[in-house]
């Protein structure tokens, strides 16, 4: 791995150290004995060893490559990417890296933007997992498990990878690792129901290659199909986002603010008890947001 001299150093001696105590040797560890040497922060680590710098990294590494070690959700806050580069090689990690740039720049992502650094760990973190340095070869199952039981921070994560993954043709469907089970079954009655036939093409075109989450893309969905049966009642001519004017956007925003609760939608059995009175605010703001959303993505 090239290590640097200290580090190099560093890894030996605590890895030697740790054989001394457990009366075993390195290769004939468990699973918990490793997490319990590579302990599940940088700062145990350091205070259990003295050590500085990577060093972790590198006994993480020495771990996977030599012996199996595959309990990474264990290790806490970690550059994925730095470990890739140590057991893969920068040639295989960085290939990785630009193919998934390239399926994130064509479902607009901006791949060189801070805040996707998360999905690129998440794909490190799966390719880790699945022991092959090749974004086709990641399969939903790993980062189902990853958006479930791996570190907090790479969740989301791993769940907008499953969708950019899915929209590149690599599996079926991505997933919202916030969707409970105990949700209400999506489309459950008609909505679409007196939606301009020009407007709902176009939420249809949307819908299917949005890479949003699936509950995002849920809940915009229902307000664009509101939004709908609104310009069939007051603007007509405006049926299509085409025709849209500052002035059509201007009255949307207007009658968000003053919208009731099953006004312009439809709801079946839901809401009977509040139809009629006002929106919450963070209800009407949704509706202004998600209009925003769609004219934003068109």
């Amino acid at each position: 791995m090239h290590a640097a001299r200290a580090p190099y150093n560093s890894s030996l001696h605590d890895i030697t150290v740790e054989m001394q105590r457990l009366r075993k040797t390195y290769w004939a560890w468990t699973q918990s004995e490793w997490s319990e040497v590579i302990c599940s922060t940088e700062g145990d680590f350091h205070q259990r060893f003295g050590a500085s710098g990577n060093c972790r990294q590198y006994v993480m590494a020495l771990a996977w490559l030599l012996c199996g070690f595959d309990r990474l959700e264990s290790c806490g806050v970690f550059y994925q990417y730095r470990l890739c580069l140590k057991v893969f090689g920068r040639q295989h990690t960085d290939a990785a890296v630009f193919r998934l740039s390239e399926m994130m720049t064509a479902v607009g992502y901006v791949p060189g933007d801070g805040r996707n650094n998360g999905i690129r760990n998440a794909l490190c973190m799966a390719m880790l997992l699945q022991r092959e340095p090749q974004p086709e070869r990641v399969n939903v199952d790993t980062l189902q498990y990853i958006a479930s039981a791996g570190p907090a921070y790479l969740r989301k994560s791993a769940a907008t990878l499953s969708r950019i993954l899915a929209s590149s043709g690599i599996f079926n469907e991505g997933f919202d690792y916030r969707v409970s089970q105990r949700r209400r079954p999506p489309r459950e009655y008609n909505a679409v129901t007196d939606v301009p036939a020009e407007w709902l093409s176009w939420c249809e075109r949307w819908r299917a290659t949005s890479v949003q989450r699936p509950s995002s893309i849920e809940a915009c969905w229902y307000v664009l199909l509101k939004c709908g049966r609104w310009l069939a009642d007051c603007h007509p001519e405006c049926v299509s986002p085409v025709n849209w004017t500052r002035e059509t956007a201007m009255a949307w925003v207007t009658a968000a603010c003053k919208m009731k609760v099953g006004e312009w939608s439809n709801p079946g059995g839901m809401y009977r008890e509040r139809r009629g009175s006002m929106m919450k605010p963070s209800a009407r703001a949704g509706l202004i947001r998600h209009v925003h959303t769609f004219f934003h993505d068109l």
